[in-house]
């Protein structure tokens, strides 16, 4: 019914507010607004800066894995997943074409929205830590993986 469908937007409408909401607090997280999607597409080039990706991981990555090596958001959708217990997808997990080197993850909005809140607590959480992010790139060389 009509009721239901806008009963159901509205909900979703709440949870992408409160998702953005929630990114703002994280420093150098930035996330346009979504018009129709339960997805949101949090820009993270800074916040990765902030964490020193890009300062130990490119050269070690190229020479760990040359014929393919992951990006900075790969990496970091791995140090988040082992390390911080959250799920996010990096950019080029969603279509290779053209995105290499795009700093953009991507966040689904479709859970309770306590979920989301604690999803987002712990990305924010994973963003701060550099100390056990420089230890899971350690390892990183040591990870199964295609």
């Amino acid at each position: 019914s009509a009721e239901f469908i806008k009963m159901m937007a509205t909900s979703f409408q709440g949870r992408r507010d409160s998702a953005i909401a929630a990114l703002k607090t994280i420093p150098g997280v930035q996330c346009h607004v979504p018009q129709a999607t339960f997805y949101l597409f949090p820009n993270v080039e800074k916040a990765l800066s902030n964490l020193g990706i890009f300062d130990i991981a490119p050269a070690a990555l190229q020479a760990a894995n040359p014929t393919n090596p992951p990006s900075a958001t790969k990496l970091f959708q791995l140090f988040a997943l082992y390390g911080h217990h959250v799920a996010i997808m990096d950019r080029e997990s969603f279509g290779k074409i053209g995105v290499q080197g795009e700093p953009y993850i991507r966040l689904s909005t479709a859970t309770t929205e306590s979920s989301l809140i604690d999803g987002i607590q712990r990305i924010k959480a994973a963003f701060a830590d550099k100390t056990g992010f420089e230890a899971f790139f350690k390892d990183y060389a040591n990870f199964d993986r295609p």
